[in-house]
């Protein structure tokens, strides 16, 4: 529901040698892109992150995979251009398997988008993660105060029990990545920070394999269900799977923005 998404920004950037260590424990001269700083005109959104037992989310893979999928978000609002630091790169010729905003407007989104890393695999070289995608709790700031039947006109969108309007169903995508040469970087000591985005490139040393939808939308997949624990909005009594907006859409108050998790790697701090 409503996550047309539109944009516009530059992405700037310089840099300094910073001491990265490869996969195999020797290390190389990089410069990653420090100067990088979150989408101003996204809008104060933010971005939790969750992870099935056994995932560290500051471990390599992990921040590999969360740092795709955000770039991922921001390339379909704006422009794959606007994405985390070397996100450009990594798609390389399979660019049209992310879709790329039109920059026409600011997306104003307010709210917070939730993900789940459900898994993450490392198989003859490409590392496949899936995640599960739940975006009910974004908005635009443009549709507070309007009419519920602006925002979201009946014959385009359901209502429910109490003439409320439906949730937006959780979805899980996947992503696959493989190592250019054998041979990702990473940074020597990276420290946890509390920014939006990574200060370096991510992405150094890898590429695309592809990208797409693990699993539409089901009842009763572990998807489905962190969804509903996670934030799990009003069920409606006559379908019991579906959640619906506690107090109709927008609702700063149920859509909150919830505080960046978890910190992002970053070179060079303390």
């Amino acid at each position: 529901m409503l996550l047309q998404v539109i944009l516009v920004m530059t992405l700037c950037g310089c840099a300094n040698a910073v001491r990265h260590e490869t996969s195999t424990g020797s290390s190389t001269e990089a410069n990653p892109v420090t100067s990088y700083t979150f989408p101003k005109s996204m809008g104060p959104m933010t971005t939790t992150w969750q992870a099935a037992p056994g995932i560290d989310l500051s471990g390599k893979l992990p921040t590999l995979t969360r740092a795709y999928f955000e770039s991922e978000f921001i390339a379909s609002t704006y422009t794959k251009a606007d994405a985390f630091p070397g996100f450009v790169r990594l798609v390389g010729d399979l660019q049209g398997a992310v879709i790329d905003g039109n920059a026409k407007t600011d997306a104003d989104w307010t709210g917070t988008r939730r993900l789940r890393l459900q898994s993450i695999t490392e198989n003859a070289g490409i590392v496949r993660a899936t995640v599960c995608d739940d975006r009910a709790g974004l908005y635009r700031q443009r549709f507070v105060g309007k009419p519920q039947e602006e925002v979201m006109p009946r014959g385009r969108f359901r209502y429910g029990a109490g003439d409320r309007p439906y949730m937006d169903e959780p979805f899980t995508t996947y992503v696959e990545l493989r190592p250019v040469e054998g041979k990702p970087l990473w940074p020597a000591n990276p420290a946890l920070g509390e920014a939006r985005a990574p200060n370096w490139d991510v992405f150094q040393g890898w590429e695309l394999v592809r990208t797409g939808f693990a699993d539409r939308w089901r009842a009763g997949t572990a998807c489905d269900q962190w969804a509903h624990q996670n934030c799990p909005g009003f069920t409606d009594p006559g379908s019991p799977p579906h959640r619906l907006y506690p107090n109709g859409f927008p609702d700063p108050e149920f859509q909150r923005v919830l505080p960046q998790s978890p910190g992002w790697t970053q070179v060079g701090q303390p």
